[in-house]
């Protein structure tokens, strides 16, 4: 299975094999960390039950926070060039003149 490159909307040019999977390995890692922590904690508060339990819902959690944190270094940071004038102008007309 092959991972096409992907091109960013703003034409920037296109992702590396690397960049494509990176998001993807963070993720499973991350779930794979949640995984082991909360069984591990789960078992020292009930045993193999809760042990399961938690460690499902610790992945879940760990993969939902790795997704917001991907999707969020993978925006384009405010004030950049291609920002469009009409934000500028509702970021000025908010502003108190003395």
């Amino acid at each position: 299975m092959s991972i096409p490159s992907r091109t960013p909307p703003d034409g920037e040019g296109t992702d590396t094999r690397a960049q494509a999977w990176l998001p993807m390995v963070l993720k499973a890692l991350a779930a794979a960390a949640g995984l082991k922590y909360g069984f591990d904690f789960g078992m020292v508060l009930g045993g193999v039950l809760l042990g399961v339990i938690v460690a499902l819902n610790a992945a879940v959690f760990c993969y939902l926070m790795t997704t917001s944190l991907v999707d969020l270094l993978q925006r384009r940071p405010r004030g950049h060039a291609g920002a469009s004038a009409s934000a500028q102008e509702q970021t000025e007309d908010h502003r108190i003149h003395p």
